[in-house]
């Protein structure tokens, strides 16, 4: 795939998976911005292709164990991967930019513009 088709795989793929997010930390006086994904974790490739053709330097990822119970599970969840944006310089610096340049066409495209 050329880098343009991989950049428009990508939007579409956060526009179905992704989440954009403001939250306050120290009783409202700090507001933290993020980006992320989960996904089940046998997926957990497609999280670093997200990485990759985004070009993110400063990220979290981890696998994590989902809250919710699915039937036949076994009251457990499945394994997550996780993809977390947080710092604002990559924020400002990297995913602003990607999704200007590939922009989001499904309901994403209001989250991300708050």
């Amino acid at each position: 795939m050329s880098p343009e088709q991989l950049a428009a795989y990508v939007t579409g793929f956060v526009d179905g998976e992704g989440t954009f997010y403001t939250t306050t930390q120290n009783i409202g006086r700090q507001m933290i911005c993020g980006f992320g994904m989960q996904i089940r974790a046998d997926d957990a490739n497609m999280l670093d292709l997200v990485i990759k053709v985004m070009g993110l330097k400063r990220y979290s990822r981890a696998t994590v164990r989902a809250r919710t119970r699915r039937f036949n599970s076994g009251g457990k969840g499945h394994p997550l991967a996780q993809l977390l944006v947080r710092n604002m310089g990559e924020l400002h610096d990297v995913v602003v930019p990607f999704f200007i340049a590939n922009p989001l066409l499904g309901k994403k495209r209001r989250d991300f513009a708050i």
